[in-house]
């Protein structure tokens, strides 16, 4: 189960770091951008460390993936 959480977090905060950096490039901002793109880059890498080993994990990244996006939506600046 703790499984199971952790893949959802990270992809939630992963999505939400996307649509940040998306935000970033949009205006241009290299600094922030990189950064996002780091964080992008560790939270995958957690991610996919989990899914590998079991494929059922899938369907919290799933759900993960939209509450970051709808989340970093609502809070866009």
């Amino acid at each position: 189960m703790i499984t199971w959480i952790v893949v959802f977090l990270s992809v939630a905060l992963a999505d939400l770091a996307w649509t940040r950096y998306n935000m970033s490039v949009s205006r241009s901002a290299p600094f922030s951008a990189a950064s996002w793109s780091t964080v992008i880059v560790l939270l995958g890498a957690v991610t996919f460390m989990g899914y590998a080993e079991d494929r059922w994990l899938v369907i919290p990244a799933g759900a993960g993936a939209w509450v970051g996006t709808y989340v970093a939506m609502l809070t866009k600046k």
